[in-house]
């Protein structure tokens, strides 16, 4: 949280949402990049060995994504498919709070299990949910 000027803005979305922030300051709280030299707010802080692929699950197991390309793909999904030999379906954590809880853990088990990608699906950007989206952002390098 950067209060430094005017309004509250917030530099990391984290376990505190957004929302919560708001109504305890009576103020909007805006959304603001921080420069890359403040801790904690490097790009690539959160990444895994595994390529991160931010897309819809529902594509990957329709054929398309990085599956379709002979790696090894885990896919964080709670749909159900028939997937080839290559790709591995992971079902997703039961509930926004176990997911924030368990993200890294997650990425470092696929990572043991030598997956050449992991492929999730951006939750809605509101609550804990836009923490998520934040740290899944910083694995695949978008931060």
């Amino acid at each position: 949280m950067d209060l430094s000027s005017g309004y509250p803005a917030l530099l990391r979305p984290g376990g505190v949402s957004r929302e919560a922030l708001q109504r305890v300051a009576g103020c909007p709280v805006s959304l603001r990049k921080p420069s890359p030299s403040r801790a904690g707010t490097v790009c690539s802080h959160y990444a895994p060995q595994a390529q991160v692929v931010l897309a819809s699950p529902t594509n990957c197991l329709a054929g398309r994504g990085p599956g379709r390309k002979g790696l090894k793909v885990a896919v964080v999904s709670a749909r159900r498919a028939r997937l080839p030999g290559n790709v591995l379906q992971v079902p997703p954590p039961k509930s926004h709070v176990h997911f924030a809880r368990g993200l890294y853990a997650l990425l470092r088990r696929l990572d043991r299990q030598r997956v050449d990608a992991i492929v999730l699906s951006l939750p809605p950007t509101r609550g804990l949910g836009l923490a998520i989206a934040d740290r899944l952002r910083r694995a695949a390098g978008r931060g």
